[in-house]
C-alpha cells in the first residue's frame, strides 16, 4: 500500500524593503484567500507599528501581486480603515507583477544563503 508523504503548504511574504521579509506557512487544511493575506499584512503592521513607538509611516506603500487573494474588497477596506482610524495619513497600493515577486525573493535568498538558485 502506497501512502502520499508529501503535505501541501502554501508560503505568503510580506517584504518590507530595506527592513525585514517575513514568510508565513500554511498547510493544506487553510484555505489560501483573502484572509491569509490580511492576517500577514496586520501582523507586520503590527510589529512595525511597535518596532516605531506606536507609530505608523504617514504614508503606507503597498505593492501587491494580482492573485484574487490580494485584491479582495476586503483588503481595500482595510486601506481606507487604516486611513479613518488615523493610524496612516495615506494609502498608495499599486500592482507588481509575478515575476517581478519572485526574481526579488531569489536574489534575497541568494543574498541571505550564498546560494545560486536559478
Amino acid at each position: 500500500m502506497y501512502y502520499d508523504t508529501t503535505i501541501k503548504q502554501h508560503l505568503q511574504g510580506v517584504l518590507e524593503h530595506g527592513r525585514s521579509m517575513r514568510i508565513f506557512r500554511t498547510f493544506h487544511t487553510i484555505n489560501n484567500d483573502g484572509n491569509v493575506s490580511l492576517h500577514a499584512l496586520l501582523l507586520t503592521l503590527e510589529e512595525r507599528y511597535k518596532l516605531n513607538n506606536n507609530n505608523l509611516p504617514h504614508i503606507l506603500y503597498l505593492q501587491i501581486d494580482g492573485g484574487a487573494e490580494n485584491v479582495t474588497k476586503i483588503m481595500l477596506a482595510l486601506c481606507e480603515l487604516l486611513i479613518i482610524r488615523g493610524l496612516v495619513d495615506k494609502v498608495i497600493l499599486s500592482p507588481i507583477t509575478v515575476i517581478i515577486v519572485k526574481f526579488i525573493f531569489i536574489d534575497i535568498f541568494n543574498s541571505t544563503f550564498g546560494g545560486s538558485y536559478p
